[in-house]
């Protein structure tokens, strides 16, 4: 699979938006393993031990013909301890430059099959999360063994990065 996210320029004045795809690994308790930072794939940790999540690096100013951030999950790879695979997308600062993805153009976050190049889902940003500045976007589950569901979240917050630190036992 592949979190995609792609974003143009601040369509109002001030600085240059800088989003960040993320990722985290968590337990059955849906907090992250004692290894903690090593499960919390993000533009500072680019992969999982198990390298069954891999980041493509940061890019701060977006505007690529292609997706400007990746992150590739391999599910084989996955550890047997991780139940939970959280894809969480965030805007750098957005407090401090008061921003939101409703000023960002063109800012989208697809979800997709890399062997099938099929889209599972697809968050338009700017238009359904206008005011946010934070989105958990999906969440894939372990179901039992090598088998693992799927699940379109789509929830925006009006906070960081930190929030999802946090949450997830960071």
């Amino acid at each position: 699979l592949c979190l995609g996210l792609k974003w143009g320029a601040n369509r109002y004045a001030g600085p240059e938006a800088d989003l960040d795809c993320s990722v985290f690994c968590t337990n059955v308790r849906d907090t992250i393993p004692a290894d903690k930072y090593l499960n919390f794939v993000f533009y500072n940790n680019l992969n999982t031990p198990c390298s069954g999540v891999v980041h493509a690096g940061d890019n701060k100013t977006g505007g690529s013909a292609k997706d400007d951030e990746s992150i590739f999950i391999d599910l084989e790879k996955i550890s047997p301890d991780i139940h939970n695979i959280h894809f969480v997308v965030t805007i750098h600062n957005a407090q401090q430059n008061r921003q939101n993805f409703g000023q960002i153009e063109s800012s989208v976050v697809n979800i997709y099959d890399t062997e099938t190049d099929n889209l599972l889902c697809k968050f338009d940003l700017g238009t359904d999360f206008s005011t946010e500045t934070a989105l958990l976007v999906a969440t894939l589950s372990r179901k039992g063994g090598n088998d693992w569901g799927f699940r379109a979240v789509g929830q925006g917050y009006t906070k960081g990065l930190d929030h999802f630190v946090k949450q997830f036992g960071l």
